[in-house]
């Protein structure tokens, strides 16, 4: 203020009594992304995206770009050697495969000429039963197999879980041939050995696996 009345002067420097803060510059809205003009044709439903993302709009640069020069000649390979060949991250397509671009078929391991690899574990097959027996603990394994091979009593296949490891592992039942129907677990007697199952059995079940239940003639024994 320019007049001596609308200061306040019991103090050194005197203080005005009103102050009037300076308009700000009105914020600019960020650009909408836009898809590229040369879309290829396998992508041409993203053109139907509502309120499209950049970062969608980003994923699908990367994808048009490799199947432009994609060899319709080379092979499938697994997910993240795509990944890490499409957008320099190995595990990028696997948070893709979960997001809106997947689940309406924009994308799929199809155009992008990948499968899923599921993380293996150490069996024996004991007999064409559509059951497997997976065990917590390696000690325990060895000595189901020696009985199983003798008398495999309804079981198809061993399989050593490796403790914690069975919760990814779990969805190689899926490889196994002749396939597993049903999966009985036997580990540790705590807390943490009876999550494995309960983890493995959520997991399995995502993706169409063999149920995961307690051998409970096993834990009844032990």
């Amino acid at each position: 203020p320019a007049r001596r009345a609308r200061f306040e002067h019991s103090s050194l420097p005197s203080l005005p009594l009103v102050v009037r803060a300076p308009g700000t510059p009105a914020r600019e809205r960020p650009s909408r992304p836009v898809l590229p003009a040369d879309l290829r044709p396998e992508l041409g439903s993203a053109r139907k995206l509502d309120h499209i993302r950049a970062d969608e709009v980003a994923t699908l640069v990367a994808v048009n770009e490799f199947l432009r020069d994609l060899d319709l000649a080379r092979p499938s390979v697994p997910v993240r050697e795509r990944s890490l060949e499409i957008f320099g991250d190995e595990k990028r397509l696997e948070a893709i495969r979960g997001q809106r671009l997947y689940a309406i078929g924009v994308l799929s391991d199809e155009l992008l000429r990948c499968f899923e690899v599921h993380p293996p574990f150490v069996f024996q097959r004991v007999s064409d039963s559509s059951t497997a027996l997976v065990l917590e603990n390696h000690h325990t394994y060895d000595s189901a197999c020696r009985v199983l091979k003798t008398d495999p009593r309804d079981i198809g296949v061993a399989v050593y879980g490796a403790g914690r490891a069975f919760c990814a592992s779990v969805t190689y039942l899926a490889n196994l041939d002749p396939a597993v129907k049903q999966a009985y677990y036997f580990g540790d007697l705590d807390s943490a050995g009876l999550s494995i199952p309960a983890s493995g059995h959520l997991v399995g079940q995502s993706v169409g696996v063999a149920p995961v239940v307690p051998a409970v003639g096993l834990y009844r024994a032990l």
